[in-house]
Order: C-alpha cells, then structure tokens, then sequence
C-alpha cells in the first residue's frame, strides 16, 4: 500500500476538520462580539438600576422620619437641617444633592456635594415637571412614602433623582398637616464624565460617557414626558485585527506539521504491519498443521482403540466360560480405559473439527421431552454409583425444535457428565426445560455442587483448562467439555451461560433461538 493512497484520506479529513474548526472560530468570534455587546449593555442597565435603587434606600430612610417631620415641616428648625444634610455624610457618596421642596414646589432648602454651584438645580427646573411628581408620589398609601424616579440634565450630565414625601409615622394624629399637605425630599446622582470615566474601569467597560447621539451600544435617558435628553454610550474592548489571520497560519502549520508526522508514522506502521501479518500467518499456520495433526491422530487413535474396545466385550461375554474372575475384571478394566480414551479422543476431534469451521450440523425436528429423558437414563449408571437423585422438570406442553439430536444429546450429556462429576455423594441434580419470554427454549442443568470460583467461571469455557489444578485436582477429563457445549449450542445461533458460586452449585442454561422452534408450538 502506497504513502499516497493509505494517507491521503486521514489527510482530507484532519483538512475538513481543521475548515470546520476554522469556520467555527470565525462563526465564534462574531457571536462573541454580538454576546459581548449584550453583556455590556446589562451590565451599563444594572449600574443605572442599582444607583436608582441607592437613592431609593436613602429617600426613604430620611423621608418615612419623624424628625425629618418635626424639623422640616411641623416646626421647621434650619440648624437641624443644615447638620443633618449639609454636613452628613450622605454629600460624598453616591449622592450630588439634597433638595427638600414646599408642597407647592418651591425649594426650602438645597446642600450639594462640597457646595459645588454646577452641582445645584433651579427652581424652574423642578416646577417644570412638579405636578405630576406630586400627583404620582401621593398617589399611594397615605401613611407611607413611596418615592418617584425622573430624569434630568445637569451641565450636559444625564442625573438620577428620586422624590419622596416626608412622612410622620402616626400620620393621622397630626390633622393639621394632612397627607395631601406634605413636604418633599428628592436625592439626585449626576453621572458626571468623572463618575462614569470611573464606572466604565470598575466594569471593565471601554469609552462609558454620555452623548447627545446614540450609538450601536448606548441607553437613552429620558425625563417625565418621555423625551430622550441624553444618552449612556461605550465602545466594546478593541480585539487583535488578525485573529482568524493567525488561527489560519497556525491551522496550515499544523497540517504541515501533520504531514510529515504522518509520513513518518506511516513507514513504521507498514513496518509493524508486516511484522503482524507475517507473525499471523506462521500462527495461523501453525494452528492449521496443528488442526490437521490432531484430527489424523484422533481419527488413527479410534481405529485401533475401537478394536480394542469390541475385542474386549467380545472376551467378556465368555460365552465358553474359560474366564476367572481376574482376567473377567481386568477385561472390564480394558473396556473402562478404552472408552475413557475414546472419549477423550472425540472430543478433541470435535474441537479439531470446530476451530478449523468444518463441523456440519445434520438437523432434523428434535422432541426435547425425550432427548432429555434419554441422557437422563444414559448418565443415571454413574449417577448411581454417587447416590446422587436426578430430577427432572418438563413444562405441561411438550415442545419440538429444529436442531442435530446427536449433537444436542453430546451437548447435554457434556454438562449432566460434569455435573454428576462435581457433585458429592447424596447431591442433586435437576434438569429441563421451558418456553422463554421470547418465545426461546430454555433447556438447564442445576446441580448442588462443588461450584466454580468468580475469577475462573470467566475462563471456564476456554479449551485445555480445567477448574482445578492439575496438581490437586481429583477429577479426571481434557476439559473440553464446556468448550464444545458452548460451540454446539452457538453452531444453532443459541447461547449457554453459567451461573456458579463455590459450595453453591452450578447452573448451565442453554437458549436456542425463537426460530428454532416449531411452528406448531409458536
């Protein structure tokens, strides 16, 4: 396989993707600038927000006051006034100015911060608008202050005032002074160039002043009417010209840099890959000569050994009674041996024939009440010999599946043969069947055996292991039986899992597909 041919298409799709990306940097970058005019404009609202909030809490904490009443309206005493206002605190921060106004709108008195004259408001300025603010500040509870916000201009500098009337708690006990009667208090915040030069570097917010003229990112301020008298602008934070120029250098560098990576990478993957195909090869080799060895030496082996096996019940029926009871006891030794053997040999035949895919499968309808039954009575001898009970549960209706009976007869003789094996003396053995919820046979042998260990039940069906050591171990056998239970039952599209817990028995459950299940039955 060429360079050209085996990297072009991992090359055409880090190129697509790195377009992708590209597009997406760009698509990102003008959302962020669309985002961040967004976020600037709320953040500018908040701050106007929070600084009429301010002036609320103040005009309400000084006009819902009884000595604010006392002082100012009931007996007017102007030294309480000028120390309470003029030489408070409240003149530094956030507030420009007090301003406390006659019911009529005349002003009483007015304090600015440091007696500053461009930070003071006329008289035409609050008649102006009066009515209306008073009408809107006494339109709510009597007993309480409610303040008004407006807007105005001062020195060019767009203002915030709130107005509130000025309240005595126990209103009615003072009828000669009626709600309707009250005088006001009114705080106001002139966003100066400096306030807002300020604002604009706490809020990381460029260029925040007031203009006559909008912008693409500004908030109008307007007066009692409606009218816009001024504006709040700013610009966004000023972003690196060549952004997507630089993204675009460092995305063509990268596929360079891919490039020659990749050429590099390719020469020692070639390499590995024909290190790995010649590796399998010789191991694909090696397991066929070794496929083919043991199926000549199996099928060499059962010739001579079934000759043996047939000579030596022929002796044993001794039909001339020329046998002692020794050589009749050894004979059944030859006998036992030979089939151990046989058996031996067929199921590495069997596996032989398995792994090298040439196992055919003769199917034909299969009554599973009696395949059972018959391995049940061919298993019961050794069964015997252990006093071991077998038990046997069928469902109501019998049922019939398509299957090879000899295969499914070995299949279920492999597992009652374990079972019989690694169950004690006076166990118990169960085996049957029933319909699954997907319409499935469900065929399982239960014992109340030794059981298998979590760590090994996940190898227990590999070929050539057994459960035990081969040190320690007290039972006989290749292994092989779970192996080619597990392929007999997947060579009919089934599945055999096992459920096992030392000194708690083992459960084998074999499921064959819905398909396999006679029509008749469905």
């Amino acid at each position: 396989m060429s360079f050209t041919r085996a990297f072009t298409p991992i090359a055409l799709t880090v190129f697509i993707a790195l377009s992708v990306i590209i597009g997406s940097l760009s698509t990102s970058y003008y959302i962020s600038e669309h985002t961040e005019s967004d976020l600037t404009h709320h953040v500018v609202a908040a701050y106007i927000k929070n600084s009429r909030n301010t002036l609320r809490s103040l005009v309400l904490d000084n006009s819902w006051w009884n000595h604010a009443f006392l002082n100012i309206t009931y007996r007017p005493d102007p030294e309480w006034v000028v120390q309470s206002y003029a030489t408070s605190d409240l003149l530094n921060d956030p507030i420009h100015g007090i301003v406390i106004l006659q019911n009529d709108g005349a002003i009483k008195y007015q304090f600015t911060r440091d007696n500053k004259e461009e930070y003071a408001f006329s008289q035409t300025f609050f008649l102006e608008h009066f009515a209306t603010l008073k009408q809107k500040a006494l339109s709510f509870a009597e007993n309480r202050p409610e303040p008004v916000f407006f807007n105005g201009v001062s020195d060019g500098s767009p203002t915030l005032f709130a107005m509130s009337p000025i309240t005595y708690f126990q209103q009615d006990t003072r009828p000669e002074f009626p709600a309707d009667k009250r005088d006001f208090l009114v705080f106001y915040y002139i966003l100066t160039p400096d306030e807002l030069a300020q604002k604009g570097e706490d809020l990381g917010i460029a260029n925040l002043r007031a203009s006559q003229t909008p912008t693409s990112n500004s908030i109008p301020m307007r007066d009692v009417d409606g009218r816009i008298i001024s504006h709040i602008t700013w610009s966004l934070m000023a972003k690196a010209s060549n952004y997507l120029s630089l993204t675009l250098l460092i995305s063509i560098m990268m596929f360079g840099l891919l490039l020659v990576g990749g050429y590099i990478s390719f020469t020692r993957i070639s390499e590995l890959i024909h290190q790995t195909e010649t590796a399998k090869a010789a191991a694909e080799k090696g397991h066929s000569i070794k496929t083919n060895f043991l199926a000549t030496m199996s099928h060499e082996l059962r010739t001579p050994l079934n000759s043996i096996i047939g000579f030596s019940n022929i002796l044993q029926s001794d039909t001339n009674k020329t046998l002692d009871e020794t050589q009749k006891e050894y004979l059944h030794y030859i006998e036992k041996s030979g089939n151990h053997l046989l058996e031996i040999i067929n199921e590495i035949l069997d596996l032989s024939k398995i792994e090298a895919g040439k196992y055919e499968l003769y199917e034909s309808e299969v009554e599973i009440h009696r395949i059972i039954h018959e391995a049940a009575i061919y298993i019961s001898s050794a069964a015997s010999d252990k006093n071991i009970t077998i038990i046997k549960e069928f469902p109501d209706t019998p049922y019939e599946l398509m299957g090879d009976e000899k295969v499914i007869k070995q299949l279920l003789l492999n597992l009652l043969s374990n079972a019989v094996k690694f169950t004690p003396e006076n166990g118990e053995i169960t085996i049957g069947y029933h319909l699954g919820p997907r319409q499935n046979i469900q065929i399982f042998v239960q014992d109340n055996g030794i059981g298998i260990s979590a760590e090994k039940l996940a190898i227990i069906t590999e070929p050539y292991l057994q459960d035990q050591d081969h040190k320690t171990r007290s039972h006989g056998g290749t292994g092989l039986g779970l192996t080619i239970s597990k392929a007999f039952i997947e060579l009919h599209q089934g599945e055999m899992t096992i459920e096992s817990a030392l000194n708690h028995g083992t459960k084998v459950l074999l499921t064959f597909p819905s398909v396999r299940l006679l029509p008749h039955h469905l």
